[in-house]
């Protein structure tokens, strides 16, 4: 394969279709940072939280060193049915 054709075949974009699929519970989407400074046991129970609107601010602050710094950028976006 020629280089150009490399190059026209990495920018074809691919359709992938997942689902419907039924969600009963919490849906936690979150970058590389969240899940590997976030300790599991932590993001565990505060996933279980009742309140949503406060699960993405207790992850973060889960996800940040003593200091209050984060090692790496960190998004959340929390849902439940």
């Amino acid at each position: 394969m020629s280089r150009d054709a490399h190059r026209d075949v990495a920018r074809t974009p691919v359709r992938l279709m997942i689902g419907p699929t039924p969600l009963d519970g919490t849906l936690v989407l979150g970058t590389d940072g969240l899940f590997k400074y976030c300790p599991h046991t932590a993001l565990l129970a505060i996933t279980r939280s009742p309140n949503l609107d406060e699960i993405p601010q207790q992850l973060l602050k889960a996800t940040a060193l003593p200091n209050g710094r984060l090692q790496d950028d960190v998004g959340v976006i929390v849902c439940r049915r």
